[in-house]
This record gives C-alpha cells, structure tokens and sequence, in this order.
C-alpha cells in the first residue's frame, strides 16, 4: 500500500487524519525536500487541539516556514499511512524525485554561470567598441585637421 493522498490545510482536516487512524504523514515539498510526520493518536487522553496542533506545527515548519497553521502548505502531497513504517516504494519514489530535483538545481546553476560569463563577456565587447569608436573619432579628427 503506497498510503492515501491528502491534503492537511487546517487542523481539522489533520484531526480528521488522526481520527480515521493514520499514523504517519510523509510530507514532500515543492521543492522536493521532505519529511516524516507522526500523526499523534487522538485517542490517548490527551488534548485533542494541542495534538493537532503539534502535527500541524512539523507539517507547518517544513512545508512552509510558516507558524499558522491556517495557511495552507506548500506542499505537493501529504501521504498517510495507517502502519508505523512507510513503504520502501514511497521511500524509492521521493528519494527519485529529490535526486533528479538536486541534478535541476545543479544544472540551473550551471546555466546561471554561463549567463554571468556571457554577460560578463558582452560588456567587455561594449567597453572594446566604444574605445575603438573613440579612436576611430580621434584618428577622424587628426585627418580632418592634416
């Protein structure tokens, strides 16, 4: 079982989560980071609020950086699971998806580099055209006074 898709906006919608028995949520960002997430068991005797609020704020502080949990995250899926441990196809599945979003990021910046040196290489031409049309304007100016 690869887990249910979800998607945890509100502390309700967590609750809801908690309630209907999940136990875990694996949390994959849209930049690809992730993170696993005990869903805390609603029905321990403790605080119902503060246990939501509890798996909100790991959700919150990964996905978003955010401290209200009103917000929704930014997130491209929250998978839960019912069973302790996380199946090693998910597992397989984000370490994928982390891989070929590190190999962008490393290509982006390749890209950014040659633009910089491209840039760079454009205003050095610009600087070259406007001293050789300075000289062209001097050597001009010599032959109209010889």
């Amino acid at each position: 079982m690869l887990g249910e898709l979800h998607t945890l906006c509100t502390k309700s919608q967590t609750i809801d989560a908690i309630r209907a028995g999940h136990k875990r949520a694996l949390v994959v960002r849209k930049d690809r980071h992730y993170c696993v997430g005990d869903l805390l068991d609603l029905r321990d005797g403790t605080d119902r609020k503060s246990n939501a609020f509890a798996i909100m704020t790991v959700i919150t502080d990964v996905v978003t950086h955010d401290e209200n949990p009103a917000i929704a995250p930014d997130f491209c899926w929250v998978e839960l699971f019912n069973t302790n441990s996380i199946p090693a196809p998910v597992w397989n599945q984000v370490t994928r998806l982390k891989n070929s979003y590190e190999a962008e990021c490393h290509r982006r910046k390749e890209l950014v580099q040659q633009l910089t040196a491209l840039v760079e290489e454009k205003c050095n031409l610009k600087d070259r055209v406007t001293e050789l049309e300075a000289q062209l304007a001097q050597y001009q100016q010599g032959r109209a006074a010889a």
